[in-house]
C-alpha cells in the first residue's frame, strides 16, 4: 500500500512539473539587408550596441543578406550596418525583449564610405 502511495504522488509531482515551459532569458535580433533596388548585400558588417550597457555584439550577412544576433539581453540597441560602397545605416532604440525574435530588415543606400544615415 505505501508503495503505491508513493507511486501515485511521483506520477503527480511528474505530471505537475511536466506543464512548465522553459523561460528564455534572451531575445534574438534578425533581418535582411537590401540595397535601394531590393538586391541582397551578402558580406555586410552588422552591429548592435546595448545602450543601457554598452555591450556591442557583431555579425555578418550570409550569402542571401539574412543577419542573426541571438541571445541578447533584454533592452535597447543601436543597430549599425556598413557595407563597401554603401552609406552606413545606423537606428537607435530598437527594443529587444525576452523570448522573442525582433525583425530589422535594412535597406542601404549607395554612397562613399564616409556617408552614413541615423534613424
Amino acid at each position: 500500500m505505501k508503495g503505491s502511495r508513493s507511486a501515485l504522488v511521483l506520477l503527480l509531482l511528474c505530471s505537475a512539473v511536466r506543464g512548465l515551459d522553459a523561460q528564455v532569458l534572451y531575445g534574438s535580433l534578425t533581418g535582411t539587408v537590401q540595397d535601394a533596388s531590393g538586391a541582397i548585400v551578402p558580406g555586410a558588417a552588422v552591429i548592435v550596441a546595448n545602450t543601457g550597457t554598452g555591450q556591442s555584439r557583431s555579425t555578418t550577412t550570409n550569402a542571401t543578406g539574412v543577419y542573426l544576433l541571438a541571445d541578447l539581453l533584454q533592452g535597447q540597441y543601436d543597430l549599425t550596418v556598413t557595407a563597401n560602397g554603401f552609406r552606413s545605416y545606423t537606428r537607435k532604440g530598437v527594443e529587444v525583449t525576452v523570448n522573442t525574435v525582433r525583425r530589422e530588415d535594412v535597406h542601404l543606400q549607395v554612397g562613399q564610405v564616409t556617408e552614413g544615415i541615423t534613424v
